[in-house]
């Protein structure tokens, strides 16, 4: 036997984030859609992908070519914000504008060579807009809190 104690608070609240990942994976990927104009000048609107959120901020990625031209415009561009006006799209033609300021930005190449820019992200929470992300932010929070898995222990024969 050992003498370890184990911690169960820890142990819970580890499994809580793991599920609140995992949830925003599938709500980033699947459902939500997020835009910025690249520069206010042209007007161009790029998607860029959400990576995690969190009550003060976010971390987002975009794709980049860098090779070509048109993709090393924007990669300079980019490279240089301070800040975004994100669009969070909740069907196709709704969306919350939010605007962030960016802390950081980093360049990173995935497993399969594909450059990204991520860039970290604070929240902007003085526009009336932004009460309704801190509520869906909350969601996110409380489903991993209160979420159960389904496991396939129970069956549902019949719906009427």
């Amino acid at each position: 036997m050992t003498d370890e104690v184990i911690n169960f608070t820890k142990k819970r609240n580890e499994t809580i984030e793991q599920r609140r990942r995992e949830f925003e994976r599938m709500v980033f990927q699947n459902f939500l859609g997020v835009y910025t104009h690249m520069d206010e000048e042209s007007g161009n609107t790029l998607p860029i992908e959400l990576v995690d959120i969190s009550e003060k901020g976010c971390l987002f990625q975009i794709a980049v070519n860098v090779n070509s031209m048109t993709g090393h415009e924007i990669y300079k561009n980019l490279k240089k914000r301070t800040s975004a006006d994100l669009k969070i799209y909740f069907t196709k033609k709704s969306y919350i504008p939010i605007a962030v300021s960016i802390k950081y930005c980093k360049e990173y190449v995935d497993v399969e060579g594909i450059n990204y820019l991520k860039f970290g992200c604070e929240f902007d929470k003085t526009p009336q807009t932004f009460e309704a992300m801190e509520y869906f932010i909350k969601f996110i929070y409380k489903f991993a809190e209160h979420a159960s898995t389904d496991r396939g222990e129970n069956r549902v024969h019949h719906l009427k």
